[in-house]
């Protein structure tokens, strides 16, 4: 562990260059580890990472590089994950086909945002570095990107979040450089990951004029690149012919619905915040604890400085941040977090230096020094948890890791039916979809309700046998009650580790 910023080494300025390049080395080397380590892990795809995959799979596998479908996310994670299963996944049939196996299409899905998340630990190096010129808080940085439960768990996932991370982080690294271009480019790329990229226009201008004042130069450098990019992505839109717009959809699936009423507000933050908890594990608290002292003592404190000002722009995001997802009624998810990972690390490393001041007054710098080692053992703690899948003790993420139910086994029974078979799908979605592999002979139909399916399935004159999924945690009751009242045999013809496959038979 690198000694807390103020300890001095007695140590030459060649030697302390070969230790902070050793260190940093480490750190990464850390950020990778835990990372693959999750990502090896034996998780099925939540049903979102089952939608991204499946477009990723029609690229790679059927050349269906638009898209088509309904997507409501930007290409380029997509793309990558594509890319991925290309390089590493796709292997040709007898006849010379291409085919993905499904548990390969998993890892190669996963894998290009797994590297990401690697390289926007070692952004966060060198943007603390260049906003801090200090090694010291450059390896913490890295540090806490490394370790952060949130960062693995997204970076190790088909989820589009790990590539927008590196983007967003990207941003500020090139703005806090006078970069402006680069950083209007950067966002460009993050919007092309995910829409949620725009948010970071304001945190990339704002730090730009905190350290170097405002100018037209920054306005444009940042406009110009993400305008062409936004641009770029409309045109993109307008050839997928025959699907509907990513824009259309996400505003769709992803608009508000006004305001939270003031009756909810308090289970509302009391279950965002609680996801929060995987930011930086079990250190969270005290961070934010640290960050929020270390805010409210520098409003009081004169001169301002530049790095003041940049404080200030960074914790004025993340309070604007977090009252637009507490009081307007976005959905809540674990990975609306993510944006915040690095003002937030940059601010607890700006609250861990005045706390290491303070405390130098007070105590032996030999306290100090053992309370670093403990803080970073703790931080390394968080990190082989989520990296183990032990999501629970890293901070509370459910939503998006959850277990999920043994999709691939009941897609390896139905497989097996005949050809044509048709498969009434209700609550599997995505997740069938992907594990019943890339060229499935199998029908999947939709219905939303239980009196929607009956009738349909009344009206439909098919001799192929007919099959009805319902996970365990689901009460079918309602519809297997519609189809048996409507002249259906309803018969149990597997149970697959959680999910029950029910027969259809026809009334004569």
């Amino acid at each position: 562990m690198i000694a807390p910023p103020g300890l001095s080494l007695d140590l030459s300025p060649t030697a302390r260059r070969q230790l902070v390049r050793w260190a940093a080395v480490c750190i990464l080397l850390f950020a990778a580890g835990v990372r693959f380590a999750a990502l090896n892990r034996d998780a099925r795809f939540h049903p979102d990472e089952a939608l991204f995959a499946n477009f990723a799979r029609h690229a790679a596998v059927q050349g269906d590089w638009l898209l088509g479908g309904n997507l409501d996310k930007p290409p380029l994670a997509i793309y990558a994950s594509a890319l991925g299963m290309t390089f590493f996944g796709i292997q040709p049939l007898a006849n010379g086909v291409l085919d993905l196996n499904i548990y390969t299409g998993e890892f190669t899905a996963r894998l290009p945002s797994t590297l990401a998340g690697v390289v926007w630990a070692a952004v966060m190096m060198a943007l603390a570095k260049r906003l801090y010129h200090r090694n010291s808080l450059a390896l913490w940085a890295g540090l806490l990107a490394a370790c952060s439960p949130l960062a693995i768990l997204f970076s190790a996932s088909a989820f589009t979040d790990g590539w927008l991370l590196l983007w967003m982080g990207a941003a500020l690294w090139a703005s806090a450089g006078r970069h402006w271009v680069w950083s209007g480019v950067c966002l460009a790329l993050a919007f092309a990951t995910k829409q949620q990229g725009l948010v970071y226009l304001p945190l990339a201008a704002g730090v730009g004029w905190a350290l170097h004042g405002w100018s037209w130069r920054l306005a444009a450098g940042l406009a110009v690149p993400l305008g062409a990019g936004v641009t770029l992505f409309a045109a993109w839109d307008g050839l997928r012919t025959g699907s509907p717009s990513v824009f259309e959809l996400a505003a769709a699936n992803n608009a508000p619905k006004g305001l939270v009423p003031a009756g909810a507000l308090a289970e509302r933050a009391g279950q965002w915040l609680n996801t929060g908890r995987g930011l930086f594990g079990s250190a969270t608290t005290l961070f934010a604890l640290l960050i929020t002292a270390f805010t409210l003592r520098s409003l009081f404190r004169r001169p301002v400085t530049q790095r003041m000002r940049a404080d200030f722009v960074l914790a004025a995001f993340v309070l604007v941040y977090l009252l637009a997802h507490l009081l307007i009624a976005f959905n809540l998810y674990d990975r609306y977090w993510l944006p915040l990972l690095p003002p937030l690390i940059l601010l607890a490393l700006r609250a861990g230096s005045w706390a290491y001041a303070l405390l130098s007054r007070l105590i032996m710098r030999a306290e100090i020094q053992i309370a670093a080692i403990v803080m970073g053992l703790v931080l390394l703690a968080a990190g082989l948890d989520a990296a183990a899948g032990n999501s629970g003790a890293a901070g509370g993420l459910d939503d998006s890791f959850a277990q999920q139910p043994a999709v691939d086994d009941a897609a390896a029974w139905l497989t097996a039916q005949h050809v044509g078979a048709i498969v009434y799908d209700r609550w599997l979605g995505w997740q069938l979809g992907y594990y019943l592999g890339a060229w499935s002979d199998k029908r999947l139909t939709y219905f939303p309700d239980p009196v929607a399916l009956a009738e349909a399935a009344l009206v439909l004159d098919e001799r192929e046998p007919r099959f009805f999924p319902v996970p365990s945690a689901v009460d079918a009751g309602a519809w297997l009650e519609s189809l048996t009242a409507d002249g259906f045999k309803v018969e149990k013809a597997a149970e697959v580790r959680g999910i029950t496959i029910y027969q259809l038979t026809p009334p004569e």
